[in-house]
């Protein structure tokens, strides 16, 4: 079977960097997904239930930096709806991986925390991500290493006060359709 070549980023004009850098975004992230499915598909590392789809990963990694958070707090800095988040919730609880406890500052809410089957899946599939993007990211070099993650960084930041921008922008112009 011949392998088709992959794709490069040269079909976007050189100029425009923000086309330039969506797609290289983009392509990074499906090659480490499809990467992460080959893998598995090949019996090098389990698939569900005994590994993590995305949903799964995205939700413990989230509940792994924010333990103790709400559904609805884990769902915004996902940027997804909360009846998704809870959905998907829902199969890592029965799964043992995700508990719920009562918040002792508010009896009618509850606390999202990982279990240790959960924080041990989400250790497991750290390491199988990080031996993935590892090999590649070597051939970067130190000072390169450094750039990229600092600037990924700031991207992020930035990306985050724009949303925060848009979300203070939004409530007031809901706020004066309201009046």
């Amino acid at each position: 079977m011949v392998t088709p070549p992959r794709p490069t980023l040269s079909p976007i004009a050189p100029d425009d960097e923000l086309e330039r850098l969506e797609r290289a975004l983009h392509l990074l992230v499906r090659r480490l997904w499809a990467a992460a499915a080959q893998r598995a598909h090949h019996g090098i590392v389990p698939s569900h239930p005994g590994g993590l789809d995305r949903a799964a990963y995205a939700l413990l990694s989230e509940l792994g930096c924010r333990a103790g958070g709400r559904v609805s707090a884990l769902a915004s800095a996902l940027g997804l709806d909360v009846s998704t988040v809870s959905r998907e919730l829902r199969g890592l609880e029965e799964a043992g991986l995700v508990a719920r406890e009562r918040d002792p500052d508010d009896r009618r809410a509850v606390r999202l925390l990982l279990t240790s089957a959960g924080a041990a899946a989400l250790r497991a599939a750290r390491a199988r991500r990080h031996a993935l993007i590892g090999r590649a990211f070597e051939t970067l070099g130190p000072k390169r290493r450094g750039l990229l993650v600092g600037a990924l960084e700031d991207l992020v930041a930035a990306l985050d006060d724009a949303a925060d921008d848009d979300d203070r922008l939004g409530a007031g112009a809901r706020g004066r359709e309201a009046g």
